[in-house]
């Protein structure tokens, strides 16, 4: 390789530079990904958030697996990133579910980050159930337990 002098005498020479494997420009590491908090109640609706995930790389795209309708990831860089409740019901329990993390730049994509979810039961909206033998009535005037005996006004402690 020549070297062609510049003015004022400055000469630059080839000094030889070596990258490490994996490293350049761009080049980025994706770390794990966070879901919190992790829980959720049985019958919630489709889109209802069951927790911020935090530690994603910008640019990078987030699955998760199973991916069988009961959660799915929502949200974009800019406002952030969520799991949420899918289309599909879910039981209750604690289920486990895997955040999968791909980069194009990344020197480990894709990055697996294993985690779960606890499903409560579903509460019906709050209302409790009725004790056996009693039926559960609203109506204008309030809400009512019923059995033979009568009627029993339900009202808050």
């Amino acid at each position: 390789m020549s070297l062609t002098p510049l003015r004022h005498g400055v000469i630059f020479r080839d000094v030889g530079f070596s990258q490490p494997p994996g490293a350049g420009p761009g080049k980025v590491t994706l770390g794990d990904l966070i879901l919190s908090p992790s829980r959720f109640e049985a019958g919630s609706a489709a889109g209802t958030v069951i927790g911020v995930i935090s530690g994603k790389t910008v640019g990078s795209v987030i699955s998760v697996t199973p991916n069988d309708g009961r959660v799915a990831v929502a949200g974009d860089d800019a406002a952030g990133w969520s799991l949420v409740v899918g289309l599909t019901p879910s039981d209750a329990g604690e289920h486990p579910v895997v955040l999968r993390e791909t980069h194009p730049n990344a020197t480990n994509s894709p990055r697996t980050s294993p985690t779960s979810i606890a499903i409560t039961p579903a509460t019906g909206g709050g209302v409790p159930s009725p004790p056996s033998g009693f039926v559960f009535l609203i109506d204008f005037d309030g809400a009512y337990l019923t059995d033979q005996d009568g009627a029993y006004l339900l009202e808050a402690a």
